[in-house]
């Protein structure tokens, strides 16, 4: 019924223009700024050198299009779960209400979909993070066991158990805990690393090989760098009122 009440029809797809979205500015919302933990959990740049390694040198096109790919569908999830989000509580159920919660409560027309969409989230960032940790462990026991390249590491299952057993134990510590940490690492490492670094290790790149496509590519690296520049600038302002050793002003109210 919730569900039925929510279809985006033309009148539904009106009210999104009355939502609130000054929640999504920096320092507007109680529970901390969301687009660090949005793109926390939308980021899996830890697992493109697990896929162009999987894919060979030669199959750049195929690993191209595997990153595209696995870009677009969490991105267009993420937009489709914010519509529906977004028009359940413009329906009358509340903006405080969970939508999941309403969702699950639909009947199983609703219901099974809600937990599709969160078991295939979580399942896919497992699988993500299993495979990059597996390989760097692998890397690393390879390097300090003195083996070659095509050599198999020993120990390499005890080594991914032991980097796993400590983001598990922080998750069973609840949301009060997980959830700023994900915001944290979200909001610095994960922008350094995956949106900042590789605009500007692309632009050190096309500088040493030169080229019209470098040059045509330039502009679109510079202001993908200047973005994710503020954005970090930002997240910086609002971590500069530093309580305690984990609560980090604004960031992690």
């Amino acid at each position: 019924r919730a569900l039925g009440g929510a279809l985006p029809s033309a009148a539904a797809a009106s009210r999104l223009g009355g939502a609130d979205w000054s929640a999504l500015l920096p320092g507007t919302a109680a529970a901390g700024w969301p687009i660090p933990l949005f793109l926390k959990l939308l980021s899996f740049g830890q697992a493109v050198p697990v896929v162009a390694a999987g894919l060979g040198p030669r199959r750049l096109g195929a690993a191209r299009a595997a990153v595209l790919a696995g870009s677009a569908v969490p991105l267009l999830l993420s937009a489709m779960w914010a519509t529906v989000s977004a028009l359940l509580a413009s329906a009358g159920a509340g903006a405080s209400a969970d939508p999941t919660v309403q969702l699950l409560g639909a009947g199983w027309a609703s219901a099974l979909p809600a937990v599709a969409v969160a078991s295939g989230a979580i399942g896919t960032s497992l699988i993500a993070n299993y495979l990059t940790v597996r390989q760097f462990c692998a890397d690393a026991l390879r390097a300090l066991q003195g083996r070659g390249a095509g050599a198999p590491p020993v120990g390499v299952p005890v080594a991914v158990l032991a980097a796993l057993s400590l983001p598990a134990a922080i998750a069973c510590g609840g949301a009060r805990l997980y959830l700023p940490l994900l915001r944290w690492s979200g909001a610095f490492p994960t922008t350094i690393l995956y949106g900042l670094l590789p605009p500007l290790a692309a632009l050190a790149l096309g500088r040493q090989r030169g080229g019209s496509s470098a040059r045509a590519s330039r502009l679109a690296l510079r202001a993908h760098a200047a973005l994710t520049a503020a954005l970090l600038g930002v997240n910086l302002a609002l971590a500069s009122n530093v309580r305690g050793c984990w609560r980090l002003g604004g960031l992690l109210r």
